[in-house]
């Protein structure tokens, strides 16, 4: 569940802990920043992800997977 205060996000794993006895390993906040900074750092990446290129790379591959020896076996 996520509870919005004042325009921070809070986590409320509870559910998830006594069900699983799962615990996150860092913090919600620190786990967004850290995002920010991995997409930041790899924009020609995201750039080619959402430019709709890996799309077509993934069509090429799939398709080329699907079709394969290893695939059909």
């Amino acid at each position: 569940m996520i509870i919005a205060t004042g325009g921070c996000g809070v986590i409320d794993y509870s559910e998830v802990a006594g069900d699983l006895g799962w615990q996150p390993s860092i913090a919600f906040k620190d786990g967004i920043r850290q995002t920010d900074q991995r997409y930041l750092a790899l924009a020609d990446w995201v750039a080619s992800v959402t430019s709709g290129s890996y799309s077509q790379w993934a069509e090429t591959h799939y398709n080329v997977r699907r079709g394969s020896a290893r695939a059909e076996a």
